[in-house]
């Protein structure tokens, strides 16, 4: 849903309409449920929400351009909380050796990732002769790596302040209110910043329901999380999210999107040490 979305040419229109819907579902939950205004910390939650619609816009471009290196790639937002996790909140009594050897994984397959690019032959032969571009008209290689650095940056903060306010008893639905709020305004700002040419064409009411749905499966993934880290501390949580978020959209990437076709032996090993790293830290525990 993601990789159709990303790829109808009108992202900031898609990302605003997203965030209406998240930032609207939030609020009649507050309204249900209360909310607490006088909480320490909401300008804070506002203002990671806020440099989350510039994250996901950023997830958006990796998408459009390889949904599977995405997946895997994404494991660096995972590592950035961990170790705000270790540093800051004390948890690094739950580090253990099958952890490190899987965040090594980890990052031996972003590693991988940077070094080398899939090419399949017959573009290798067309680039040759000057026919064809070997890189995807949603973007190059490189920009998938800088797409990806920025988000993971943003969310690997992201994440670890959701356990920072869970433990401050910041309840949820105040937090997913100005988180999302936040967010809205985030989107808000893309799309006055990137105008018309990050707009695109106006949404048609089938693209506008996908949307829809894709926030009404955001809106519950982040309630989710928060309810985790309310429980639970980054270190054991975070890996076994960590396994969920890569494992399924690098299959999907690699066999309904056909990205398996242009995928080379350094590309492959580095999918099979990513996985191997993502279920190794999982199963640290």
């Amino acid at each position: 849903m993601v990789r159709k979305i990303t790829r109808d040419g009108s992202l900031t229109r898609a990302l605003v309409w997203q965030y209406f819907f998240l930032s609207s579902g939030a609020a009649v939950i507050a309204l249900v449920f209360g909310i607490n205004l006088t909480q320490t910390g909401l300008l804070w939650v506002a203002v990671i929400g806020f440099l989350n619609g510039f994250a996901c816009y950023c997830q958006w471009r990796a998408n459009a351009i390889h949904v599977s290196r995405t997946a895997l790639l994404t494991q660096g937002d995972d590592l950035i909380a961990l170790f705000l996790g270790y540093l800051v909140l004390r948890e690094g009594q739950f580090l253990n050796i099958r952890l490190i050897i899987g965040i090594l994984l980890s990052l031996g397959s972003i590693i991988l990732f940077a070094l080398f690019k899939e090419e399949d032959k017959d573009d290798k032969d067309k680039a040759k002769e000057g026919t064809v571009e070997t890189e995807s008209q949603y973007g190059t290689y490189r920009d998938l790596v800088l797409w990806v650095a920025l988000y993971s940056v943003i969310w690997g903060f992201a994440i670890f302040s959701r356990r920072y306010f869970a433990l401050a008893n910041m309840s949820l639905p105040t937090y997913v209110l100005i988180w999302y709020l936040g967010s809205y305004g985030g989107a808000i700002a893309m799309r006055v910043f990137l105008g018309k040419k990050g707009a695109g064409n106006p949404l048609r009411a089938r693209q506008i329901f996908r949307v829809a749905v894709l926030a009404a499966v955001t809106g519950l993934s982040l309630t989710t999380a928060y309810w985790v880290s309310m429980v639970a501390p980054i270190t054991v949580a975070q890996p076994m999210l960590q396994v969920s978020e890569m494992v399924l959209p690098t299959m999907i990437g690699l066999w309904i999107f056909k990205e398996r076709k242009k995928m080379n032996r350094w590309t492959w090993s580095a999918i099979a040490v990513g996985l191997i790293g993502g279920i190794t830290v999982a199963f640290s525990y």
